[in-house]
């Protein structure tokens, strides 16, 4: 019996879509007004990596960069195992859905009190998701290439 069929993954894929939306948008304190917007913006982090030392993001750990690519890679596994076509037009659909799905999870953020907007979110969420559907790629081809010997 497969695991992953194109059913069973589109069913997980939005299980794990819906704990990703509970994970980055907690504890739901939203403020969906124009002055909380303008009070926000001036805080993204639009640079990942300091531009004077070369360092990234002095406010962030590594953790928080691992922890990101780690969250993404089951979004971008699943994501993959649910779509059809060609490996590698599946591999590209996921990482613009990656970036979409991130960029919208941190326009959301801008009006949260508790989250911060960042640009590397953005990079590390899109990695994490390319990864996964990599990942899931790389399975396929090998389990395929053992059920024909």
């Amino acid at each position: 019996m497969r695991i992953f069929t194109r059913t069973r993954s589109s069913v997980y894929g939005v299980a794990y879509t819906l704990f990703l939306l509970a994970a980055t948008m907690f504890p739901f304190r939203f403020h969906f007004t124009a002055a909380y917007f303008h009070h926000r913006v001036p805080t993204i982090n639009w640079f990942p990596i300091d531009p004077y030392t070369g360092d990234l993001d002095s406010r962030r750990t590594y953790a928080d960069y691992v922890a990101n690519i780690a969250l993404f890679v089951p979004f971008g596994f699943l994501g993959f195992k649910a779509l059809w076509g060609s490996p590698k037009g599946r591999i590209l659909v996921m990482l613009a859905v990656g970036c979409i799905f991130s960029s919208g999870i941190e326009f959301t953020q801008l009006f949260t009190e508790t989250r911060y907007t960042a640009l590397s979110d953005m990079i590390f969420d899109t990695t994490g998701t390319t990864l996964g559907a990599l990942l899931a790629a790389h399975l396929d081809r090998m389990f395929s290439e053992a059920r024909s010997v």
